[in-house]
């Protein structure tokens, strides 16, 4: 039960505990660090490759990772497993509409 008091919404806050919850979970908090740790390096590698003169060619770094991807396991693994994901929900997306036009 909530109670609104006069004073405005200070006192509603005060009065009205059950309803504070924290902004941000612990998840979301980790994530943050993480991302202020890496915007320096990434800030970095970005003047690279935006020089005149590049000392990074990100048309070969692209490539590069590309073909590295086609070796890696993990990645292969992954793929298979997203590829299969995909399948799957393609086939439950294809009988859900069959039963529709069915039912028409």
């Amino acid at each position: 039960m909530d109670y609104y008091t006069k004073g405005g919404d200070r006192d509603y806050i005060l009065t009205n505990l059950q309803n504070l919850r924290p902004i941000f979970m612990q998840e979301h908090l980790a994530t943050s660090l993480c991302a202020m740790c890496l915007q320096p390096v990434a800030s970095d590698v970005a003047a690279l490759v935006d020089l005149s003169v590049p000392l990074l060619d990100a048309t070969a770094l692209v490539e590069d990772i590309k073909a590295r991807l086609l070796v890696d396991p993990l990645a292969i693994r992954d793929v298979d497993l997203r590829a299969s994901m995909m399948q799957l929900r393609v086939a439950q997306h294809t009988y859900q509409l069959q039963k529709l036009c069915i039912a028409m």
